[in-house]
């Protein structure tokens, strides 16, 4: 399997419409309910599991691929993983473009967007030093 991560506005979305049109399967639908406020930030879809489903992720298909963002990566076993595509914006732009998404979502500051885009990355960092 292979697993898309990164941060919120970094890309994931349009790597996993990439990996799709390439014939990669991708486990999730376009939207989700939780998607309703913010489509217009993403109107070619998210691709994003719900974090229950990632928890029950038991995948060994070379040919699939599942975003996970850095948050998620302890839920996944890393025996599924045969690839990881890791995104990366400049934190600033990042940031910057998720304020509204997360101020829609009801729970953004700059303090809480920057937060999560700096605990994403760390999570990846120590996550990518297992392989």
């Amino acid at each position: 399997m292979i697993i898309v991560t990164g941060s919120a506005r970094t890309g994931t979305s349009l790597m996993m419409q990439t990996l799709m049109i390439l014939g990669y399967k991708g486990l999730a639908e376009k939207f989700t309910e939780a998607h309703n406020k913010i489509k217009s930030y993403n109107p070619k879809g998210f691709y994003e599991l719900e974090i229950e489903e990632i928890k029950k992720l038991n995948v060994n298909d070379r040919d699939t691929a599942v975003k996970v963002f850095g948050g998620c990566l302890p839920f996944v076993e890393p025996n599924q993983i045969d690839k990881m595509i890791v995104m990366k914006r400049n934190k600033k732009d990042a940031v910057k473009s998720s304020v509204p998404v997360f101020e829609l979502l009801g729970y953004a500051h700059d303090y809480m967007t920057t937060l999560s885009y700096d605990m994403n990355y760390a999570i990846i960092d120590k996550y990518m030093k297992r392989f």
